[in-house]
């Protein structure tokens, strides 16, 4: 019976050990996102800044990148550039959010909500993974 008490105390503190090591957010989502990018009219030139003015991608739509949603407590926007020639250059916010996953972290309150969530960028996610933009033709009418 004692032996069996052992075990079960070995088992409880192995389980609190690696509960304590995860973090709800990083374990159950991510913090690089895949992105569409689309547009009207199609093969539009995109070019894609990051919160420090750092191009994170140049091509042309339609396209799906992936984007890391945040770092170390700062949540990530993105500016979105896109033109073509005959149609006024455009640009927009791609924008994130906390991650409802985040509030989750009962098990290791101190090492997930402070530490490995935020270090991840798991305690962020975007608020939209599908990003559109209608180009203006340059005589004043849309596409």
């Amino acid at each position: 019976m004692k032996r069996f008490s052992v075990k079960l105390i070995n088992f409880a503190l192995l389980t609190v050990l690696v509960l304590s090591l995860t973090s709800c957010a990083t374990m159950f989502s991510r913090s690089k996102y895949k992105v569409t990018f689309t547009s009207t009219p199609e093969n539009a030139n995109i070019e894609v800044y990051n919160k420090a003015g750092k191009l994170m991608y140049r091509g042309q739509t339609p396209v799906t990148i992936p984007l890391k949603s945040g770092h170390c407590y700062v949540k990530e926007e993105y500016t979105v550039k896109m033109s073509k020639w005959g149609y006024l250059p455009q640009e927009g916010k791609l924008k994130t959010k906390r991650n409802n996953a985040y509030l989750w972290n009962f098990p290791n309150i101190v090492l997930g909500y402070f530490f490995i969530d935020p270090m991840t960028g798991a305690m962020f996610n975007f608020v939209d993974k599908e990003f559109y933009m209608c180009l203006e033709l340059e005589s004043g009418g849309t596409y």
